[in-house]
């Protein structure tokens, strides 16, 4: 979280693709999000170099599951209350 913070997004992914996380870290999605959160914001900085390709990369990379983080699913791209 410190990293994207500091607007550190691709050491953000590099750690997160690097890790295997348990389901007990990151604590209800936290972890995903971190993930979710870099990809977008990595994606948005493409967008202004009008660098497309990569971009369609990073925004793909921010809906698909990373089996590494520890998590069934990205809990926040889920419907709720069903």
């Amino acid at each position: 979280m410190l990293l994207n913070i500091k607007k550190e997004y691709k050491q953000v992914l590099s750690i997160l693709s690097e890790r295997i996380f348990h389901p007990w870290e990151g604590e209800n999605g936290k972890v995903t999000k971190q993930y979710v959160y870099a990809n977008i914001k990595v994606g948005r900085i493409l967008i202004k170099e009008s660098r497309w390709e990569e971009y369609i990369e990073y925004l793909t990379n921010a809906h698909s599951y990373r089996h590494n983080l520890g998590e069934r699913k990205l809990h926040f791209l889920c419907a709720k209350g069903g």
